[in-house]
Order: C-alpha cells, then structure tokens, then sequence
C-alpha cells in the first residue's frame, strides 16, 4: 500500500472461487448459487470493512464490484493429493498417486493430467492478476 507507515494496515483485495466444473466451459446452476452465496457476504464484508475501520481504506481501491480476483476448477480428488504430499497443484502430475503410494497402482488418467495443466494455467492467470492490478 502507497500510504503504508510500518505498522500492519491489511486491505481487503478480493476473493478467489474454487469450485465449478470447467469441463463445458460454464458454471452449474448449483455452481452458481455457491458464487452468489459467497459474492453477497463479500460484498457485506467489504461493506462492514470500510464503516468499522476509519484511519485508512481497508478495501482496495481497484477492485470490481464483485471483488472476484479469478476462479479455479474444482480440484476433488486433485486436492487430497495436494495436501497429503505437500505438492503445489502445477507439480502434480509429475508424482505419484496417494493410491499407488499405498499399493493400489492408480495412476493420473489423461483427464486429470488436463486438468493439472488448467488448474496449473488459472493459478498462474490470477498470480499475474495479482501482480498487474495490485500493490
């Protein structure tokens, strides 16, 4: 922040959403009820944000009027993998499967390899977001 004296004044910057199925390219219906339910409490926090905190702007300025910084696939099965091998989501595909770990030999079918590089390429889209749009 431009205006940042040394002492800690976090701002709100947006949100990302993580969970729709980008395999027909839109969002499910039920996809989109989440977005909304999820889109109307930042904008409540957003809101709470700017009336609570009065010595300086706790919301950047740049953002949209729905906050969204950028949204990623559902990762499902993905995720268990991230998080049980403390692999990121862009190295994933080079390792092995929790399952074939344990003796069950599943190996990444040629889907979940695809989806390793979308998830890979809109994680790096919002880090460039990120880096265009927010200082």
């Amino acid at each position: 922040m431009k205006d940042y004296d040394g002492y800690g004044r976090p701002v709100f910057s947006g949100w990302i959403f993580n969970g729709f199925d980008t395999r027909d390219k839109k969002m499910l219906r039920a996809d989109k009820a989440h977005y909304e339910n999820i889109n109307e409490a930042i904008e409540s926090l957003s809101e709470s944000l700017q009336k609570t905190i009065k010595d300086y702007n706790p919301v950047m300025e740049y953002t949209d009027d729905d906050f969204n910084i950028g949204q990623v696939e559902d990762m499902n099965v993905l995720i268990q993998n991230i998080i049980w091998q403390s692999v990121p989501a862009s190295k994933l595909a080079a390792h092995k499967q929790v399952k074939d770990l344990t003796g069950d030999r599943a190996a990444w079918s040629a889907s979940q390899i695809e989806l390793i590089g979308k998830v890979e390429n809109q994680i790096n889209d919002i880090a460039q977001n990120i880096i265009n749009n927010f200082e």
